[in-house]
């Protein structure tokens, strides 16, 4: 595709599907408008927002006159759009695409199992968290599949960084972020996340709050 049209991104600092956004729109070399909200003060719910995206959520992404809000969505429109330029993250070989694909989707179970167990326990008062509803077991056993498979490749799908990492790596790093210590059970995911943290695309996309303050410990009463 040539030209770029101006794009616009609405998000907000540690969401995992704000993320993934941001990644590929770096990954591209794609040049935004970025429009960082507060999920606080309740950013995502203004009436800017809104107009353009009636569930109120971030991401909320502008490409020129198009507007995509679904993060997946988002992040296979740029790959499609722009697939010559920057990194290619799906490839044309149809054994390698199949196996980025796969991994991709099948990042949906870990998606799943943080929902049940880590985003209960990010949204519940802490005198208010019911024990038998975190389902850590659930996410353990999740991980141990990822951490297999990272054993076997470099990155989650291939020897090579592709548009499975975009959608992995926030997600690890979120768990990482609320006190997951990988060193201590997953080994191949920590190895994996060092390496991460050095790539241009994900530096350049840190969120801007977690420069500033540590890793919370949430998750640690919880992860024997």
């Amino acid at each position: 595709m040539s030209g770029q049209r101006d794009i616009v991104l609405f998000w907000g600092s540690g969401s995992p599907p704000c993320w993934r956004v941001m990644i590929t729109l770096e990954e591209k070399n794609l040049e935004y408008t970025s429009r960082l909200g507060s999920f606080d003060k309740k950013d995502h719910k203004t009436e800017e927002v809104l107009a353009l995206n009636p569930r109120g959520q971030f991401p909320t992404f502008k490409y020129g006159d198009i507007v995509l809000n679904e993060s997946l969505g988002i992040v296979d429109f740029l790959v499609a759009q722009h697939k010559s330029t920057g990194c290619c993250l799906l490839p044309d070989d149809p054994t390698k695409q199949a196996a980025v694909l796969q991994r991709k989707y099948e990042i949906a179970n870990l998606i799943r199992a943080t929902e049940t167990s880590v985003y209960y326990l990010f949204r519940t008062k802490k005198d208010e968290i019911d024990p038998e509803k975190v389902k850590m077991s659930d996410l353990l056993n999740e991980l141990e599949k990822w951490n297999g498979f990272l054993g076997k490749t470099e990155h989650v799908a291939l020897p090579e960084f592709s548009v499975a990492d975009i959608i992995f790596y926030p997600q690890v790093a979120f768990l990482e972020r609320v006190g997951f210590k990988f060193e201590d059970k997953f080994s191949n995911i920590a190895n994996y996340m060092k390496k991460m943290k050095e790539r241009p695309s994900i530096q350049k996309s840190w969120p801007p709050h977690w420069k500033e303050t540590p890793n919370l410990s949430l998750v640690t009463p919880y992860v024997k």
